[in-house]
């Protein structure tokens, strides 16, 4: 009975471990402790409003009229829940319009994948082969500019 049990516990360990990376990355949403905030008002009220709750005004987004960046430092830097503390309470200020907690960005590599030649022996086929590359950006006919 108890080698039964020390064999169903190992073989649960090793399909864990098997799943864990035979499956693909997840993909859920991972966010951060910084914040996109709408303020009417300009930086005054966005810096008090960013103290009366615990946040810290970064400044003033790009060219961004009204748009601020806040941090909370004593927010989870990331989490794949979004926050729901005392500090959420900030969306009922009547000056803030809009407040979005910010998302890490998945980045991926846009490159070129060559297409392999139809036949080695030919060499016609090729240059043919070569002269075809094909890019996994779907971006790519619109730099006319390269």
């Amino acid at each position: 009975m108890v080698h039964n049990a020390a064999w169903r516990r190992s073989f649960l360990c090793v399909l864990t471990l098997y799943l864990g990376f035979a499956s693909p990355p997840c993909k859920a949403r991972i966010y951060t402790n910084h914040w996109a905030v709408r303020i009417a008002g300009g930086p005054g009220v966005a810096d008090r409003i960013a103290e009366k709750y615990g946040y810290r005004n970064m400044g003033q987004i790009g060219d961004l009229k009204d748009h601020y960046h806040f941090f909370h430092s004593r927010t989870i830097k990331r989490s794949t829940l979004s926050s729901r503390g005392h500090h959420s309470f900030i969306s009922m200020e009547p000056k803030v319009e809009w407040i979005e907690q910010q998302v890490v960005k998945r980045r991926i590599k846009r490159d070129y994948k060559p297409v392999p030649p139809l036949s080695q022996t030919s060499p016609a086929h090729s240059n043919v082969a070569q002269n075809n590359i094909f890019y996994n950006d779907a971006k790519w006919s619109s730099m006319w500019y390269i």
